[in-house]
This record gives structure tokens, sequence and C-alpha cells, in this order.
């Protein structure tokens, strides 16, 4: 009797199971036309994945890049991210603010999609640019050129706001950091000719804010293999300066020192840093010989108590430092804030 029941019962679910498909079937109406075919996968996917190389070439070229090899993408707090991280650039690439609105969490190194929309049209628009705008520098203000392409190295490629920032002729200085300073990479504003601490009043701008895309043009020129130029963005090879963006206007050049800007630049940082480490004002120790790792000697229990004109050469000894042109990048400029330095520290 109860397994008759059973029976029933599971009928009885079955049946309105049933009920309700067919209830629900009938409310479909008749099928429309079909759609046109889409795209063929293979080729979308071809336009970048092709049995070309260049997609490859450029990969090897990032590989050995220092946005690959050295850009601490773990700083991902809020001030840090938008430099340090590929999220964090993008987010301010659109906000337009210099921090980020929190923590980047599972940051990512600088990357294809930092500079370019992968995957977004799956066309060749992927391979555009995702920040184009004229830079407002952090210090210094607007850059005085629009320098296209490489606006968009400039977002990141400048100088950091410090504190506390010596001002000409104001009051003596308290410096309690030993990273006190302008921070790495200050180049937009050495080609912008501002953001340093200014001597001699004047002008100052560089001539190569006139070269088309800026950065680009120079630093992705014509790769050497892996090593120089490209998506490396490195000058040179270690042995071979990778010339080929300079030629239009310096032509049959083989290196950067031309005119030996270089070479008198590199010696006058040098008579600065040895004055800077003889007064003991920065630790020359620990660098491997990399200027721009030199490090001021300065903490909060024990802070470096400079007068402003000092403070402002320590200031621009580490500014130069940073900028690892040795005068490319401005000569006039550098040179100015060279010889003002130097005065200042030698009295």
């Amino acid at each position: 009797m109860k397994n008759y029941a059973t029976i029933i019962r599971k009928s009885f679910i079955l049946l309105m199971a049933l009920s309700l498909s067919i209830a629900i079937i009938s409310c479909t109406g008749p099928e429309g036309p079909a759609g046109k075919d889409g795209a063929t996968g293979t080729a979308v996917c071809k336009v970048c994945h092709s049995d070309n190389t260049f997609m490859y070439a450029k990969m090897m070229q990032y590989d050995n890049s220092q946005h690959a090899l050295g850009v601490n993408f773990q700083r991902n707090t809020n001030t840090c991210a938008p430099c340090h991280t590929s999220e964090g650039y993008r987010e301010t690439a659109v906000t337009g603010a210099d921090t980020t609105v929190a923590t980047i969490q599972n940051p990512t190194t600088i990357n294809c999609r930092t500079c370019h929309f992968i995957h977004t049209n799956f066309d060749t628009t992927d391979f555009n640019l995702t920040f184009t705008k004229t830079v407002n520098l952090r210090i210094g203000g607007q850059m005085t050129h629009d320098i296209g392409k490489g606006n968009l190295c400039a977002k990141c490629h400048q100088g950091r706001p410090t504190s506390p920032m010596p001002v000409l002729g104001g009051d003596s200085v308290s410096i309690t950091s030993s990273h006190w300073g302008p921070h790495h990479s200050p180049v937009a504003n050495m080609l912008n000719g501002n953001g340093a601490f200014e001597y001699t009043q004047g002008s100052y701008a560089s001539p190569h804010l006139n070269v088309p895309d800026g950065c680009v043009t120079c630093h992705m020129a014509t790769a050497i293999g892996n090593q120089a130029g490209g998506h490396t963005w490195r000058m040179s090879t270690g042995t071979t300066d990778n010339v080929a963006g300079c030629l239009t206007c310096h032509s049959g050049v083989k290196s950067f020192d031309i005119n030996g800007t270089q070479s008198d630049v590199e010696a006058s940082l040098v008579q600065l840093r040895n004055t800077l480490s003889t007064k003991g004002w920065i630790d020359t120790t620990s660098s491997g010989g990399e200027y721009n790792m030199d490090v001021v000697v300065a903490t909060s229990s024990k802070p470096l108590k400079l007068s402003a004109n000092q403070a402002g050469a320590l200031y621009n000894y580490m500014m130069i430092a940073a900028d690892r042109s040795m005068g490319v990048h401005n000569p006039n400029y550098i040179k100015t804030l060279l010889t003002g330095s130097i005065n200042a520290v030698s009295q």
C-alpha cells in the first residue's frame, strides 16, 4: 500500500513539472531570423598574434627594460601606485589625480596594458596610448610643450614635491629623511627647465622639448636586439650608444657626448658629490658607484640642518643624479645648476 502511494505522489510531481514546462514553452514566440556571422576568431586574434615576430620582438625588448626589471611594483599604496603599478597608472590617467583612491590590491608591474588598450577592441586601436594629455607637473607647473607620445612618459618621469623645500634667500632647513629630494627620474622637469633650486632665475626650457614625440623618438629608436631602443627604452647597450633617434638633429654623431657635454657635466657632478660627501651630507658608500643611489645622511633623530643655499645644492645634486642623462636632457639648465651648487657649498 505504501509503495502504491509513493508511486502516485511521484507521478503527480512529474505531471506538475511537465505542465509547468509546457506553460513556459507556450510563452515563447516564434524564432527570429538568424543573425550575421561574427568575425572569425582567428582573424581578430591575428591582428596581434600573427605568424610574424613583431610582437615577440617587443616582448623580448620589454623583458630587458627597467619597467620589467626594476619598478618596485610592490609599492602599491595610494601615493606610490600611480607610477609603480599598472593599475594605479591606468586609474590616475582617467581621474587626473596624483594618487589612487586606495591601495592597489594584487598590483602588477608596468606592462603592455599600462600604456596600451590591449584586448579592448581587438583591432589596431588596442595599440593606442592610454595617456596623451600635456602633463601638469607636480613641481614647477604645466609643461611648456606638448611632447605628443612622450606625454605618457612624462606623467611619471617627473619630480615629486619635497619637504622642506629650500627657498632662495629663505630660512635654513632641517632635513629628517635619507630619501629627501625630488625622487627618481625627474626627467620631465629637466626637459622643462624647472623644479630645481635655481640660484640664477631665467628661462631654461630644453631644445629637446621640440623633438616630435619627445622621449619616444630617442628612447624607442630602432632597437639593437633587446639591449637598447624599442621597448627596452634603454639608450645604450653598455658599450654602444643608440644614437638612431638623435641623427635627425645631430648628423653623424656616434655617442651622446656631443661637444663634450656629458664629460663636462659628469666632472662637475663628481666635484659636487665629493664636496657633499666630505661634508658628511650624503652617503656614497653603498650606492655601488651609481650617483642616483646616493642617500642623504639624515634621520628624524639626527636631522641635517643646512642653510637654504646649501640645501639647494644638495637638492640639485640629487635631482641631476636622478635624471641620469649627464646633461643630455637639458645641457644649459644642468650646467647652470651645477655651477651655482658648487659655488654655494664651496663658500
